[in-house]
């Protein structure tokens, strides 16, 4: 198991959930050749890139050219509100941080006491070792400079929906469906599917590394839909294309029979919406254990994938996945500010009971200060 350490993936952390799993060096690679450079856009199920451990928490990713929401068709509003701003407004912040791409403002933090004690959590001592290295990063200039760039825009949408099945508290099924834009994430190895006049477009690479189904179609005024599940057979997915319908910045999926005995039909996941301000980790090598926090605004349930267990932790609601390395990830917002996620290469019980002792400490934490490892910025 390896600390955390790469840049990329430090932005990735910054934007995506965990719920998949594949190989730590393929999917690297294959984010890289695709040109995932400074963010790797929330889908949802995660597909992508991998935490930096020996438990390889696969990521999602997507990247592509700036989005300008195409004119009403017949009179119909268009799905995002362009008229009274400036001419060119991209719907998403992916979108709008592809138009001023490229710029630098990761910050690596010189120390802990540059995070807020919403995210400057750790495990009690009588837990676990303390962490051999850890380190956090500032992503701030980057939303900041969003924000400039488009200040006479309208916000940004987070038009997403996540739908999820579980049974006895293990989940069976998650769908993620969000508007991405005019990002093209499925390439030429693909198969497609005919819904009506729709051509979904289904990767055949991708998808099948991390074990999922990515799917993507346009619709009639250029928006670039995006799926992703944990399974899905064709007829399921031509169905919900088909019976899909958005109102607003909402999707209405209560015409595709799966969504009718979901647990969860969540809106506005937050995987479309701005990154995390910081991003914060601690290794403990002599346990196998790491800790990454993040101050983002997902829902939970972004975290969750078939298999993923609903558990509690310490009085709070958590997602605990295995890894097909045989390790563990458990994902849990110990603060109302922060979002959590534990790994380990331990049994489940114990993991849940290290969680259990997590909670803020001071910047002057002997053991932070002393694993601190700041890096200077690239």
């Amino acid at each position: 198991m390896t600390p955390f350490d790469d840049d990329e993936l430090a932005r990735a952390l910054a934007r995506v959930p965990v719920g998949a799993y594949a190989p730590l060096g393929r999917l690297q690679g294959r984010a890289r050749q695709l040109q995932v450079r400074r963010r790797l856009a929330g889908t949802g199920i995660a597909l992508a890139a991998a935490l930096a451990v020996a438990i390889p928490s696969a990521l999602a990713f997507g990247d592509g050219d700036v989005f300008t929401p195409a004119p009403p068709a017949g009179g119909t509003p268009g799905p995002f509100p362009t008229e009274g701003f400036q001419t060119e407004c991209p719907a998403t912040y992916g979108d709008r941080l592809d138009a001023i791409e490229p710029i630098e403002t990761l910050v690596h933090l010189a120390g802990p006491d540059a995070l807020p004690p919403s995210v400057r959590l750790l495990w009690d001592e009588s837990a676990a070792p303390a962490p051999s290295t850890a380190s956090g990063t500032d992503n701030s200039q980057e939303t900041d400079a969003v924000g400039a760039a488009f200040a006479m825009c309208p916000a940004s949408w987070d038009q997403s929906v996540l739908v999820v099945q579980s049974a006895d508290g293990v989940i069976e099924r998650t769908v993620h469906v969000a508007a991405v834009g005019d990002q093209r994430l499925v390439g030429d190895e693909r198969r497609e599917l005919e819904a009506g006049s729709t051509r979904i477009r289904i990767d055949t690479e991708i998808g099948e590394q991390a074990g999922l189904l990515l799917a993507e179609w346009d619709d009639a005024e250029g928006m670039t839909w995006r799926l992703t599940s944990s399974s899905m057979s064709d007829d399921e997915l031509v169905e919900l294309v088909q019976t899909m319908v958005t109102e607003g910045d909402e999707i209405d999926l209560s015409g595709w029979s799966g969504a009718q005995d979901a647990e969860q039909v969540i809106q506005h996941t937050g995987a479309g919406d701005r990154p995390a301000t910081y991003v914060y980790t601690a290794f403990a090598e002599q346990a196998q254990l790491q800790l990454t926090v993040t101050d983002d605004n997902r829902t939970r349930w972004l975290d969750a994938g078939a298999g993923t267990r609903e558990v509690d932790v310490a009085g709070v609601p958590g997602l605990l996945s295995e890894d097909a390395a045989g390790g563990w990830t458990l994902v849990w917002q110990p603060d109302p500010a922060s979002t959590a996620m534990l790994n380990g290469v331990v049994d489940p019980e114990e993991l849940l009971a290290i969680a259990a002792t997590v909670g803020r400490v001071p910047s002057n934490d002997q053991r932070l200060v002393d694993a601190w490892t700041p890096r200077a910025s690239q």
